[in-house]
């Protein structure tokens, strides 16, 4: 069967790792993240021109279950809301089906745009439903990224 016909092995991946790394400190890897986004694409002018033009930034967005090994993202948001220096990089590296990492895409200076802390719930054991799987949603603001193989 011609690989083409094949269509839904192109993009499955069975997670991600996520490394966050702030200046002069150790990574903290996740791998508990359940998607990665990004709806943001940026044309670069292959021209030249004289006006002083504006600078853009990217926008990724992590969601996945709430872990209590979230060490590094709970220190950015201390020091961010502190005032304390709060770039980090980035490093976000797929997990594919057969176990096999793809490549890290890389984002450096990093700046928390959005936290959602999901509600916690406490389950009733009467209820019919369980209640839903707490999700909590990052989004970090990048200034650029690159590509570690």
């Amino acid at each position: 069967m011609a690989e083409a016909t094949v269509s839904d092995k192109f993009a499955q991946v069975r997670g991600f790792s996520v490394e966050i790394t702030s200046n002069g400190a150790g990574a903290d890897v996740d791998t508990a993240w359940e998607s990665v986004a990004s709806g943001v694409l940026v044309i670069e002018a292959p021209f030249r021109t004289n006006s002083p033009g504006h600078k853009t930034v990217g926008e990724i967005t992590l969601r996945g279950a709430m872990t209590a090994s979230r060490a590094a993202l709970g220190a950015w948001i201390n020091e961010t809301v502190m005032g304390k220096p709060w770039k980090r990089t980035v490093a976000i590296t797929p997990i594919h089906l057969d176990d096999v990492l793809g490549e890290t895409l890389v984002f450096t200076d990093c700046a928390l745009s959005a936290y959602a802390l999901p509600r916690l719930t406490v389950p009733d054991p009467k209820a019919p439903c369980p209640p839903e799987t707490a999700t909590e949603e990052v989004r970090f603001t990048y200034r650029d990224w690159s590509v570690r193989p």
